[in-house]
């Protein structure tokens, strides 16, 4: 027997391609908290971006640090003639663009200062007066009471369910649970739609860290800060610098 919160959850899925349907021209979208990154919602914008009737421009797309590489966009739109990047964190793919096309703008320098600007520039109660058209996050496989959790992308998840009109969780089977915290889930009832992510298609990026080689001035580093770390049993160290280290008594 089907659960109202089973039918509930059966009823907010869509295609990819119906979350295109329904974006604007002119609609800012917020692409996924860190470690929530977007991809085939995002993917599906860009393939209707262009000139044409139906076709889709002066899309704004908010980053905060993507891993997920959205080569598309600089394909599609390489001199983003109808869109617009704004990045908080330039990663390779983002300095590409920048560098190649001049295109991509720095949006706020910072974490804590970025998160910080990004709440009170687009936050309201109430929905419809909202900053931002549309959030697309990546999150898990909600639970038997209708419950997603955010996984890798929790950081920020509370601040942008905050600022958006429109909601939608890119579903992902390889994505752990994340324990602990009061804001790492979102109940169905709290997003509009949800679309299923092929993990095989759209991997996530993956660093082979055990094939990583430090240099010497990295292993001098990582010493040293080991050193400090042995050494300050009952203290608290505070490196002002590498060079420069004082210990505040813990009382």
């Amino acid at each position: 027997m089907t659960t109202p919160v089973q039918q509930k959850i059966r009823d907010k899925k869509r295609t990819p391609e119906q979350i295109a349907d329904m974006v604007k021209s002119g609609d800012w979208i917020n692409i996924g908290s860190v470690g929530g990154d977007s991809t085939v919602c995002t993917e599906a914008v860009a393939r209707r971006l262009g000139p044409g009737s139906g076709q889709l421009r002066e899309i704004e797309f908010w980053l905060y640090a993507m891993f997920y590489p959205h080569h598309e966009l600089q394909e599609i739109d390489p001199h983003q003639q109808y869109h617009c990047v704004h990045e908080f964190f330039f990663f390779p793919w983002n300095c590409k663009a920048r560098d190649n096309n001049n295109v991509t703008d720095w949006a706020q320098w910072g974490w804590s200062y970025g998160m910080w600007a990004h709440h009170y520039r687009f936050v309201n109660a109430l929905r419809e007066k909202r900053g931002l058209d549309w959030w697309f996050n990546a999150a898990t496989v909600p639970d038997s009471r209708g419950f997603f959790n955010m996984s890798y992308g929790t950081n920020n998840c509370n601040i942008f369910r905050q600022t958006a009109k429109r909601i939608v969780f890119e579903v992902r089977s390889d994505y752990p649970w994340a324990e602990g915290g009061r804001f790492n889930t979102i109940h169905i009832d709290e997003i509009d739609y949800w679309v299923e992510v092929d993990c095989e298609k759209y991997r996530w990026p993956q660093i082979n860290e055990k094939a990583l080689k430090p240099r010497p001035e990295e292993e001098a580093i990582a010493n040293h800060i080991m050193g400090i770390m042995i050494r300050s049993t009952g203290t608290r160290t505070w490196p002002y610098m590498i060079s420069d280290t004082r210990t505040i008594s813990i009382i």
